[in-house]
């Protein structure tokens, strides 16, 4: 029926006995008959509005922003918000539906996994590095530091640079004899679970005593100190002479803080650089199955003989099947789509954009893993 015919209707019902009664239905059927035309028309159109949020790791932030500002230029019909709160709260954001993707350094527990209300795909998107950054004022001196060294400062038994146990690697701190003040994560991270996953593997001490996770109880010492997401630990070791912490590449490398080369499985020395830290993926990944692309346990510690050993990737959590959200079909499905082309717009020509920023690539051959995962997002089994 067209709406100027109920409109003439409405007309002549006007004169008749119980006109204004029916006068009233007929308004209101032609608001239900409006909105549903209005509503088909913005399904069908080229130019629909989508709205995706998401949360989590700080390790990514400058990243995700970077790709987020530039993929509105090529799909301005894509909105996309992203909270750096930390591995831990974008976990829980997810795991509550609050969010439609969380970003996370740290790969979610078998347990949560098991827990949550549909299955998460782990999409690893780029390579990162959890660095051991200092503070020593009027030096540009090389800190060179085994993973037995580094369990000693931040397992509170080194407390001087002068140490005769780090002159031995470093005899230029001779000289330096100050208190070692040390920065870490108080907040649940994905950063601080690279770095004591790391720390875990390399020595039994760090392992019995501390363990890794996204927190850890740190030594109740006055000289150490707990800084919020990767900016506030940043903040702490740029303002506090003779501190050391440990914090994402990128961070460091854009505050022009100094960084301390780190002894590898093989033995060797190795600087952070985006080129040592990309060798850490050139890992045997060929039977990992794309619906499960943890792959963070092949990375850190990695014994490729020129990588930097405390690297990462980073993770887009996402549900494989976007039923498990309450609302219109259509929009969450548009909302999935959305999502895939994102994620494949980055690993195709996002790219581009993570070498300025100091962020590696992912190889190839994950790559292809990557996209096979991707084209397991659905919507009540019927893949999008």
């Amino acid at each position: 029926m067209h709406i100027f015919y109920i409109v003439e209707e409405v007309y002549l019902m006007h004169e008749s006995k119980h006109g204004f009664f029916k006068i009233a239905i007929t308004i209101v059927i032609i608001i239900i008959i409006v909105s549903i035309i209005a509503y088909s028309i913005w399904i069908g159109s080229s130019d629909k509005k989508v709205y995706l949020k998401g949360s989590g790791a700080s390790f990514p932030y400058p990243l995700i922003q970077t790709l987020i500002n530039k993929y509105k230029n090529i799909n301005p019909s894509v909105r996309i918000d992203y909270a750096s709160v930390g591995s831990g709260a974008g976990q829980a954001d997810l795991l509550n539906m609050v969010v439609d993707f969380a970003g996370s350094d740290a790969p979610l527990t078998d347990e949560q996994l098991s827990s949550a209300p549909g299955w998460i795909l782990h999409i690893p998107y780029t390579l990162g590095a959890v660095v051991i950054a200092y503070n020593i004022p009027g030096s540009s001196e090389d800190l060179k530091l085994t993973p037995e060294l580094i369990v000693l400062i931040f397992g509170g038994k080194i407390s001087r640079w002068n140490d005769e146990r780090l002159v031995e690697y470093n005899p230029w701190l001779n000289d330096i004899n100050k208190s070692i003040t040390v920065i870490h994560r108080s907040d649940a991270s994905g950063t601080t679970w690279i770095f004591t996953t790391f720390l875990s593997r390399e020595t039994s001490f760090w392992r019995e005593h501390f363990g890794a996770g996204k927190t850890i109880a740190w030594p109740n010492l006055d000289r150490f100190i707990g800084g919020k997401g990767n900016e506030g630990v940043t903040g702490l070791i740029k303002q506090t002479p003779y501190s050391i912490g440990y914090v994402e590449f990128t961070y460091a490398y854009k505050e022009g803080i100094a960084m301390a080369s780190v002894r590898n499985r093989v033995g060797i020395f190795i600087k952070p650089s985006v080129d040592s830290i990309s060798k850490a993926a050139a890992v045997n990944i060929s039977n990992l199955d794309p619906r499960d692309l943890r792959i963070s346990r092949f990375v850190i510690d990695s014994n490729v003989s020129d990588a930097y050993p405390i690297s990462s990737c980073t993770y887009f959590l996402v549900y494989e099947d976007w039923s498990v959200y309450d609302g219109q079909p259509n929009v969450i499905k548009y909302k999935a789509k959305a999502f895939k082309e994102w994620v494949i717009w980055i690993l195709n020509e996002g790219v581009k954009y993570y070498k300025e920023l100091g962020y590696a690539p992912i190889p190839s051959s994950l790559k292809s893993k990557v996209i096979e995962a991707l084209n397991l997002i659905s919507y009540k089994g019927s893949r999008l």
